[in-house]
């Protein structure tokens, strides 16, 4: 997985942010149901919600020691962008 990954089909957006601990999470477009920002500790096996989306978002997120993290649509296909904070 890369460190940056954007998708506008509903698909998950998927990084591994090793050695970062900033994440930048940016939804846009229409967004008609929720988006979560999700972390994985088991490698992408099980994901844990972080927080969920309902709207146009823009925000920084604390990443911790996690490697895996990633943001999916349950409806619509939004703009969905993830980017560990050392990726740009």
């Amino acid at each position: 997985m890369a460190s940056s990954a954007t998708t506008t089909d509903g698909t998950a957006a998927t990084i591994v942010a090793r050695g970062s601990r900033l994440i930048d999470i940016s939804v846009s477009g229409t967004v008609t149901g929720d988006v979560t920002f999700e972390r994985s500790h088991d490698g992408g096996t099980t994901w844990q919600v972080v927080e969920t989306y309902t709207a146009i978002t823009e925000k920084v997120a604390q990443n911790g020691s996690v490697k895996d993290v990633r943001l999916a649509a349950a409806s619509g296909t939004p703009t969905m962008t993830i980017r560990a904070g050392n990726a740009y």
